[in-house]
């Protein structure tokens, strides 16, 4: 193999395929990625056996072939050349040697044969819509999903499409929950080939859908998610992620989300943002538990802590209606405030042992839902 390549393309691949590698298994390959020189273009390849990313770059290709190289150190080396066009090569004994400039590197590489590869599964169904929108669905969602929850469905993101009768149109929806907290976004989007049959639902991992999150930064304006019974597709220009989905039912959240609430207050998001980070400070850390309470007088929120004092913050809001006095973990709080772009927010109660709805003012498509705690 003997390609010429980009410096700066290089290193966008390369620093996107970081963070599927693994590099802690007992797999020493899982560590490399795959690159392989065909026509007139490279591919470079890498997973997890769970998670595996394909990216299609151009380059000056005079010898195909190729090679599994070490990902973090390539990553390494090609971070610090000029920017000057990167001439790679493999030699004999599975060496890659790597030339900028006057720089020369050689690596020790492993077979290209001795690179996994995921099952090609073809997909069932395909939508198709602009990366702005999923990139802010998935970050209106991901906060809330659990890390290492023993119920492994909760360790993913579900994404539930529904078709819109009559039309190729589909309601996607994408849902996050750890069992405390609970965030739900929506949007319209179109079927990428037949309408879609039914209701579709799947659990995404957590770190797959983190990946696609990056990738979304930039590139093309429309992407393409393609779904098969065990596998998703994401699609973006010349970039492939394939992630193994979680088996299991997920909870029905919609039974979580408040039908109807008895008392409403609305916030101007970063004051209240502000006030809960300024009482948080003397939360209990185990708990981060914040009261708010809500009647004649305003709205209030405070905490107290044996072992560090006390804090209390008035907000500036009319008087709700009814009098409640609720609990909540601050951090909660926050991390659905930060995913909420508007200004004013709608915070909904039944009492203080039900779920608080929480909402961007008067923009459809987003809800949160955050378990109360007794304090």
């Amino acid at each position: 193999m003997k390609c010429q390549i980009s410096r700066d393309e290089l290193l966008r691949a390369l620093q996107r395929l970081q963070g599927v590698v693994e590099r802690k298994s007992t797999m020493p390959i899982l560590a490399h990625i795959l690159i392989e020189a065909v026509r007139d273009e490279i591919v470079l390849f890498a997973t997890d056996l769970d998670i595996a990313i394909r990216t299609h770059l151009p380059a000056e290709v005079e010898t195909p072939g190729g090679i599994s190289v070490s990902a973090k150190k390539l990553y390494e080396i090609v971070r610090e050349l000029s920017d000057t066009p990167v001439l790679l090569e493999a030699r004999d004994a599975h060496r890659l040697q790597i030339r900028a400039g006057s720089a020369t590197f050689s690596l020790v590489g492993l077979p290209k044969e001795d690179f996994p590869s995921l099952p090609s599964t073809p997909d069932e169904w395909m939508l198709t819509l602009s990366r702005a929108v999923l990139a802010d669905m998935v970050r209106k969602t991901l906060f809330s999903v659990a890390e290492n929850d023993p119920r492994q469905v909760l360790n993913g993101v579900l994404v539930h499409a529904s078709p819109v009768a009559d039309t190729t149109a589909v309601s996607l929806f994408l849902v996050g929950t750890d069992g405390h907290r609970l965030a739900e976004s929506s949007h319209a989007c179109e079927s990428g080939g037949q309408p879609l049959n039914g209701e579709h639902k799947i659990v995404v991992p957590r770190k797959a859908m983190a990946e696609i999150r990056k990738i979304l930064d930039d590139g093309p304006e429309e992407v393409t998610l393609g779904f098969s019974r065990n596998h998703l597709s994401f699609r973006q220009d010349g970039t492939t992620l394939t992630a193994r989905l979680i088996e299991g039912v997920y909870p029905h959240y919609q039974q979580v989300i408040p039908a109807s609430t008895s008392v409403s207050i609305y916030c101007d998001r970063a004051l209240l943002q502000a006030a809960m980070r300024r009482v948080s400070i003397l939360a209990r850390e185990k708990t981060n538990a914040v009261r708010m309470s809500l009647g004649p007088a305003g709205v209030t929120l405070s905490t107290d802590n044996p072992d560090l004092g006390e804090a209390e913050e008035s907000l500036p809001i009319p008087p709700p209606s009814q009098e409640v006095i609720i609990g909540f973990n601050a951090r909660y709080i926050l991390d659905i405030l930060a995913a909420i772009d508007q200004d004013t927010v709608r915070l909904s109660f039944i009492d203080a042992l039900s779920p608080c709805l929480i909402t961007p003012s008067g923009v459809p498509g987003y809800q949160c839902v955050v378990m109360p705690m007794r304090v």
